[in-house]
């Protein structure tokens, strides 16, 4: 009777750790995955934190904030868009033909603070689209600004990765603040040579 009952304190006690540790995992809602796999559509937002990502089948999915950790895979004809958020020196895959659209979202390495490194593998039929200005290589590295003047430092591992690589550079922030204030300034010019114009005739009889 007596080792029954030891018997059954035991499986309560297991059953209690089970359940704390479940818990404790779930958390109230707030606790952080820490792999993530996308067949379908979907977005990393503010609040998301990943060790690793990966996508399958014909997925699109957009970065927009978060964070991921250590490893992105890309697989089939699966798409990410990465235009915010954090990635902390990792490794991106991409397979198959998998796209990897990069506009923003690589953070400092420890040193130098002003540069941002991942590292970056794609396959034989996948592509890498990089969005910035100021692109420069030096062997495998690729430096440069996004699109917010924030400077990033990539490291493409091979020439097939390179071969898939395609750089779009778009305007510099100082460059766009001109190209806004241009047609503003032509306007405001036409609209005062109209209103001289007009003064002028209002004292002609």
């Amino acid at each position: 009777m007596e080792e029954f009952k030891e018997r059954e304190v035991v499986i309560m006690y297991r059953i209690a750790i089970l359940i704390v540790t479940g818990l404790s995992v779930l958390g109230t809602g707030d606790a952080k995955a820490t792999m993530i796999n996308f067949y379908g559509d979907g977005v990393i937002q503010h609040g998301d934190e990943y060790t690793v990502v990966e996508i399958f089948d014909d997925a699109s999915v957009q970065m927009i904030g978060g964070a991921i950790e250590t490893r992105v895979e890309i697989h089939d004809f699966g798409v990410l868009d990465i235009f915010g958020g954090t990635l902390q020196s990792i490794d991106i895959s991409i397979i198959d033909s998998g796209t990897l659209n990069l506009w923003a979202g690589v953070i400092p390495d420890s040193f130098p603070s002003q540069f941002h490194l991942a590292r970056l593998m794609a396959g034989s039929s996948a592509a890498i689209n990089i969005y910035g200005y100021g692109f420069e290589r030096d062997g495998d590295v690729l430096s440069g600004f996004w699109r917010d003047g924030v400077p990033f430092k990539l490291s493409i591992r091979d020439e097939r990765s390179w071969a898939g690589t395609t750089l779009y550079v778009i305007p510099e922030p100082s460059t766009l603040l001109l190209i806004g204030f241009g047609p503003g300034l032509i306007l405001r010019r036409r609209d005062r040579s109209r209103r001289t114009a007009i003064n002028n005739t209002k004292g002609v009889d």
